[in-house]
């Protein structure tokens, strides 16, 4: 049922999920692993997303992606102003800390 491309492909992610590819023979088998594959892309997406992000620092990037992640198209654009503006002016963050502490 697969080439060997697809074999390539498809073998290790459904593997991972405990599927052995070659017991699949029907579309709809495949359509079940797939989105069990779907469900742990998904959710390795969104832990490396909150990996790298951190108070201040990529707070822009990280929600535009979460924006994406969320289906939310208006705060997915919001960002990517924000994020285009900052690069046209020039910005970076260079502290996250409070500064104006009394």
């Amino acid at each position: 049922m697969f080439t060997v491309r697809g074999i390539r492909h498809f073998g290790p992610r459904f593997r991972h999920v405990g599927v052995d590819i070659a017991l699949i023979e029907t579309a709809a088998q495949f359509e079940e692993a797939r989105k069990r594959w779907d469900e742990v892309e998904y959710r390795l997406l969104v832990d490396k997303i909150q990996s790298r992000s951190r108070p201040g620092r990529m707070a822009d990037e990280y929600n535009a992606l979460n924006a994406v992640l969320n289906n939310d198209a208006d705060a997915f654009e919001a960002h990517i102003k924000a994020l285009e503006h900052r690069q046209r002016a020039g910005l970076t963050v260079v502290a996250t800390r409070n500064l104006h502490k009394s």
